[in-house]
């Protein structure tokens, strides 16, 4: 991510080392205090900078000095040490307040990334909130970058992933699927390992562009169908996370992708064609979904004559249009 032009504090930031910037603030704040807290109010200063002065600031009763902005971002990161409860937050600012400052803390914060353990754990929450509890799905791309480049560098995405996968936002299987695109073996590796797509790396680079693309094709085609399965690396190495709802599909109904429970109410005919639906083994309904996707693609009609009839009846029509 391109390094921003940054304001006093930000390049003070970049030519020390830690301990020996927060000395340096230290004593600009002892002998100027009205102008250290001026430059940390500035709109154009990065939180990274504000996040690493904060027992600065603290040790020295200035914090009703800062800005609002900078005062609700000292108390969020408090929430993520667990410190404080949002609640706390949410009962004493507004929620647009609230939310501008956790975008600030991540927008300006994401360059600095990686250059600690302590800092990450503040952006992974800063994530975590913005998904979780202010239901903000427009940094997606954003944090898919993140995760992408953390892997790449071997750094930790077990947090980061698992706030993702709260959104419970479809939109994740596209840019994900995006990544299988990239000339990097792990970002490639991690997409398929989410994608839950099987085989080692290898084979599906000796035959990259064709399985990109039947990727795009099964993403396109189950879109409807989709649901999070709440599974996640924190549970398992090789998490399933997006399952395919096979009665959804066999209906050729919307799911919910948060409960996988039906969007609309089923008719009775849908409720009747369930019920021997769900009897059959889970091949016979990988392969009963399948077909019923395809038929209603091609022929609505025919399809409407096909699911009001018996199960055994539907098999064997499926079978011989198969083996025409």
């Amino acid at each position: 991510m391109k390094d921003p032009s940054l304001k006093y504090f930000d390049l003070l930031n970049k030519a020390y080392d830690y301990d020996s910037f927060r000395k340096a603030f230290k004593r600009f704040l002892l002998e100027n205090e009205r102008g250290a807290i001026y430059y940390l109010n500035d709109k154009r200063l990065y939180f990274p900078t504000l996040y690493f002065v904060k027992k600065e600031v603290e040790s020295l009763n200035t914090l009703g000095n800062l800005n609002l902005r900078n005062r609700i971002a000292l108390n969020l990161c408090s929430v993520i040490k667990g410190d404080m409860k949002f609640k706390e937050i949410s009962d004493k600012y507004n929620s647009k307040r609230i939310h501008d400052t956790l975008i600030w803390m991540f927008d300006s914060g994401v360059y600095a990334d990686g250059l600690n353990d302590e800092f990450d754990e503040i952006l992974d929450g800063t994530v975590g909130m913005l998904i979780c509890f202010m239901k903000d799905h427009s940094i997606l791309p954003s944090v898919i970058d993140l995760m992408f480049n953390r892997y790449e560098k071997g750094c930790f995405i077990h947090d980061l992933s698992w706030y993702l996968l709260q959104s419970k936002d479809p939109s994740l299987l596209g840019l994900i699927t995006n990544r299988l695109k990239l000339s990097n073996e792990k970002s490639i590796q991690l997409a398929c390992k989410l994608l839950h797509i099987d085989g080692d790396i290898n084979s599906f680079q000796d035959n990259k562009e064709v399985n990109i693309q039947q990727t795009y094709s099964w993403v396109n085609e189950n879109m409807p169908y989709i649901y999070f399965s709440g599974e996640s690396f924190q549970l398992s190495s090789e998490p399933n996370i997006f399952k395919v709802h096979l009665e959804g599909k066999y209906l050729n109904k919307k799911v919910s992708p948060d409960t996988g429970e039906f969007l609309k109410p089923l008719k009775f005919f849908e409720k009747d064609a369930l019920k021997y639906f769900r009897q059959s083994s889970l091949e016979k309904k990988e392969q009963l979904s399948e077909y019923s996707y395809k038929l209603k693609k091609q022929n609505h009609k025919l399809w409407r004559q096909w699911i009001k009839n018996d199960l055994s009846s539907q098999i064997a029509l499926m079978n011989k249009d198969w083996e025409g």
